[in-house]
């Protein structure tokens, strides 16, 4: 080649102008000397023109020249650029800067062959605009754990100056997190979502659900994983206010009871003070008359009525304090249990027949082993009380205890009397007892509800009256108590 364009020759013109791309020669006074029909297209007024002034519009070279590079070393080079055409519009261009030697080794021409990606990086660009803008943290994990790209979101909350790893991110810890999802997309190639507990970069508290999404490079090993969280702290803060709330109710309803409880107290002791007199006169008239059998019986009466007002006075004082319950890792299956035994011989003295229908295999829980007993002492109690009134020849009560869905289920279903309506409305309130005068205090359910909703649960029930009851207590595992043992640190995902 020479410095004349007119002298030019390319043994395979017709192929250097069909290729689709825009090929130009420039000297090393970057003038252009030839260009392909692609190039003459896009730029017709291409002859005599530098590189910098048809590409760029400037009047000195770039700053940054590839050619100017591969003038000196021969190598082949890869920029990307940009530029306006006739009409002002950008286009984006992946150019190739290649040397061309003559036969004696010399570099006296540069080929440049520029690929017009515009399409490619406006949509790579509306992608990133999308990516960003997803109401979601969103990162990209290496297997070594780096983060190699996120979105806005995840940079504003997590992404701190001089943090590289996920888990410095996520959790401000110096190594792989314990039951990281993103350890399992690694190894297995499949997708796993978990509750998690960050720090944000200003060191608050986030709660969210995460995705870890393998990313296979063409169909092979994972290279990368996509994490993708949902920030739910405003969500765990309503559930918390909610339970508060609920807890402030109980303890509001609790409290009016103990307003109550001096007046019911009163009455209870009443009758039994009065038994108590009874009991004394029986033991008196045995001292009396020297006989035994009168003096046994009003010790018996005396007892008797010594134990019932202990027991009143327990529970209202067990009511009024609401003691707070002590979770231990505890079986389901084997609270149930205990009180079908305690239950058996009552309920057959009575002429009920007691079921226990208790599902095999179901796993340790966080319980009150006191608490849950008391409940369902409470509930088979009654529905004992509900049968014993009833008119049926075959009575029947149901304990049952079974796990659907992560949820503990106990069950107490009678086919006593049933409740009405009225009945079913007051059936949580205050002092509300369906038993005879002195023989109930109507704070059974109310304490059975308090240590049921302590535990995370829920107390509900089904009535018809002449048909029976079914009382269900509800315990969702996820929102039990914590037990009172030393837990191992597991805080999950990176």
């Amino acid at each position: 080649m020479t410095g004349n364009s007119n002298k030019v020759q390319w043994p395979r013109k017709a192929l250097f102008d069909q290729i689709p791309l825009d090929i130009i020669v420039i000297d090393q006074d970057f003038t252009i000397i030839e260009a392909n029909k692609q190039a003459q297209k896009t730029h017709p007024d291409w002859r005599g023109k530098k590189c910098y002034e048809l590409y760029h519009g400037r009047k000195r070279r770039c700053p940054d020249c590839s050619a100017i590079k591969t003038f000196e070393d021969g190598k082949t080079r890869i920029e990307h650029t940009e530029n306006r055409d006739e009409q002002g519009n950008i286009h984006h261009y992946e150019v190739h800067v290649s040397a061309y030697r003559d036969e004696d080794g010399n570099i006296p021409y540069i080929i440049e062959m520029a690929n017009d990606v515009t399409d490619r990086v406006n949509l790579e660009q509306e992608y990133r605009l999308l990516f960003d803008n997803v109401p979601c943290y969103i990162s990209v994990i290496n297997k070594n754990f780096e983060v190699v790209d996120s979105n806005a979101l995840f940079r504003k909350t997590f992404a701190k100056e001089g943090t590289r790893f996920c888990y410095e991110m996520y959790k401000k810890r110096d190594k792989v997190c314990t039951k990281c999802p993103a350890v399992r997309a690694f190894k297995t190639g499949k997708q796993y979502t978990s509750l998690q507990i960050g720090v944000d970069k200003e060191g608050n508290k986030t709660h969210y659900v995460v995705t870890a999404a393998p990313h296979k490079k063409n169909g092979g090993s994972v290279d990368h994983v996509i994490e993708m969280s949902l920030d739910i702290s405003e969500v765990i803060q309503l559930q918390e206010k909610l339970k508060q709330a609920e807890q402030e109710k109980l303890e509001n309803e609790r409290f009016a009871a103990v307003g109550q409880t001096v007046a019911g107290l009163a009455h209870g002791i009443k009758n039994i003070l009065m038994g108590l007199e009874g009991g004394m006169y029986v033991v008196n008239s045995g001292l009396q008359r020297d006989n035994n059998e009168l003096v046994a019986s009003g010790w018996g009466m005396l007892q008797n009525n010594i134990t019932k007002i202990s027991s009143v006075v327990k529970e209202y004082l067990s009511f009024a304090r609401g003691t707070e319950i002590k979770a231990e890792i505890a079986n389901p299956v084997g609270i149930a249990q205990e009180v079908y035994d305690l239950y058996k011989d009552l309920a057959d003295q009575s002429g009920i027949s007691l079921v226990a229908d208790l599902q095999k295999g179901i796993a340790d829980a966080a319980l009150d082993p006191e608490g849950i007993h008391t409940c369902l002492a409470n509930l088979i109690s009654n529905a004992i009380d509900a049968c014993v009134v009833s008119d049926k020849k075959r009575k029947i009560i149901t304990l049952s205890c079974h796990e659907k869905d992560g949820v503990i289920v106990y069950e107490v279903e009678d086919n006593g009397t049933g409740m009405d309506y009225e009945v079913k409305k007051k059936i949580f309130s205050n002092f509300f007892t369906t038993k005879a005068s002195g023989q109930g205090t109507g704070l059974g359910l109310l304490v059975t509800r308090r240590i049921v909703f302590e535990h995370g649960g829920k107390v509900s029930f089904d009535s018809i009256l002449r048909k029976g009851t079914v009382f269900r207590i509800e315990l969702p595992r996820d929102r039990l108590p914590k037990a009172d043992t030393p837990e191992s640190n597991s805080d999950g995902n990176s």
